[in-house]
């Protein structure tokens, strides 16, 4: 990019040869583990999956928002040469990054004659990616603000599906009350949610079991894709069967995509979602479509204009 650089928060699905590749730079979150921080940088597959394993065990850990330190250390090198920042922010419902990340930008554009402009992308994970990727390929010439405002312009197209190896993450996440934890847990469910176009995790459904959820969420994806549906991206909590499994149903679903990537989701998301789920991120039609013919739709809609 000539005219501005990306930046995303470590929710982002890069590998550090992508990011050098492409100069992204990126803004890490961090994460107690056991009582002790980490910033949610890893060398390897190797230690996301400890990572993983150690929360499988029953090690507690609890993630934390972008510190302002981290946003400058990461900013100000580049705002110092000159550049302007296009940052991505993890949704701002459900984490505080997107306003640390719009502090720190208010405060170093006071400093510096670059700019920074923080996108609050209501999403997370490979759909971040996805719609970093897009900006690198329609914003080549773009200034800040037009990027701005086009990152605007198709991030609700941008969705995200997914579901958890064990109910008990989503409880301790507040996402659910202990009596649905309970039931949950003794009837096998695994419910299906999404992230809606006001960046809320929002319930889809429950599905009897991994195998039934892996195919509703493919399922979903085709009610939601388009023609512009030419990949799929997969992050998993450290179960790459399942992400197996999810992968070659898309496959079976869509013979003729270019791509379906899989990985690890990254540890700060994986903490809420916990060991064994699955995210699906694909570009498709705007978000709330995959609510089409679902019984609480009707219900969010007259909810949404009250």
């Amino acid at each position: 990019m000539e005219n501005f650089v990306i930046s995303v928060d470590s929710s982002a699905c890069f590998t550090a040869k992508e990011m050098a590749t492409h100069k992204i730079i990126m803004v890490y979150l961090s994460y107690t583990l056991d009582g002790q921080e980490y910033e949610d940088k890893f060398e390897n597959d190797e230690q996301k999956q400890a990572l993983y394993d150690k929360l499988d065990a029953g090690h507690f850990a609890q993630s934390s928002k972008v510190n302002p330190d981290s946003c400058r250390k990461t900013w100000e090198p580049v705002l110092a040469q000159g550049h302007n920042i296009l940052h991505l922010a993890l949704s701002s419902k459900v984490s505080g990054s997107y306003d640390s990340a719009c502090l720190t930008a208010a405060e170093l554009n006071g400093k510096y004659s670059a700019q920074v402009k923080v996108v609050d992308t209501r999403t997370g994970s490979f759909a971040l990616t996805q719609m970093a990727y897009e900006l690198m390929n329609k914003c080549q010439s773009a200034d800040l603000e037009e990027a701005y405002q086009y990152a605007e312009s198709i991030k609700e197209k941008y969705n995200l599906i997914f579901t958890v190896g064990d109910i008990k993450y989503l409880y301790r996440g507040g996402r659910i009350s202990h009596i649905k934890a309970l039931l949950g847990g003794l009837l096998h469910l695994k419910p299906i949610l999404f992230v809606n176009q006001e960046g809320k995790l929002t319930f889809l459904m429950n599905a009897r079991g991994m195998r039934q959820a892996i195919s509703l969420m493919a399922q979903k994806m085709k009610k939601n894709a388009t023609e512009e549906t030419q990949s799929a991206y997969i992050a998993h909590g450290g179960n790459v069967t399942f992400a197996l499994m999810l992968k070659n149903k898309v496959m079976e679903m869509f013979p003729k995509l270019k791509e379906v990537r899989l990985d690890f989701l990254t540890p700060v998301l994986g903490l809420h979602a916990g060991p064994g789920s699955l995210v699906l991120c694909f570009q498709g039609a705007d978000r709330d479509g995959v609510l089409e013919e679902n019984p609480i739709k009707e219900i969010i809609e007259k909810v949404k204009h009250r």
